[in-house]
């Protein structure tokens, strides 16, 4: 949801994320465009200007098999009434199950922000209830 508002940019979210103090605040401050003071930047990119980072290519997955589909679909109704309403709109309702990587189940998330926020609070009840590894990571719901 954030990813998809104009004016947000990787600087805005990890300076938020950096000075917030915990998550919801700041994606408060995301979406309502708190601005970042300038020397922040400078001290974050020495010289004002930051090298892109070079995405790594993804390695291919295995098709995600209809029972595990089914699997993944009752774990998130289960989710649904363990965690607040507010978290799983937030977090959990924007994930896809992308496929396997040698047995492990591949989550797709849109942010890193999502990824740490699902790994902290909600793997754990994942691995449990599918009876395997669960990764997450973010590659914005598509297959590659």
């Amino acid at each position: 949801r954030l990813a998809r508002l104009k004016h947000v940019a990787p600087r805005l979210i990890a300076y938020h994320c950096e000075h917030a103090g915990n998550p919801g605040r700041a994606i408060y401050r995301i979406e309502h465009n708190w601005s970042v003071p300038a020397e922040w930047h400078a001290m974050d990119c020495p010289g004002g200007g930051c090298e892109p980072i070079q995405a790594e290519p993804l390695d291919p997955l295995e098709a995600l098999p209809p029972a595990l589909q089914v699997e993944w679909d009752a774990a998130l109704g289960e989710l649904g009434g363990e965690i607040s309403r507010v978290d799983f709109q937030t977090w959990v309702s924007c994930t896809t199950p992308l496929g396997l990587d040698r047995g492990t189940l591949v989550i797709g998330t849109g942010n890193p922000f999502a990824a740490t926020w699902l790994e902290q609070h909600v793997q754990p009840r994942l691995i449990t209830r599918l009876g395997r590894p669960v990764r997450f990571e973010v590659r914005h719901g598509s297959r590659t």
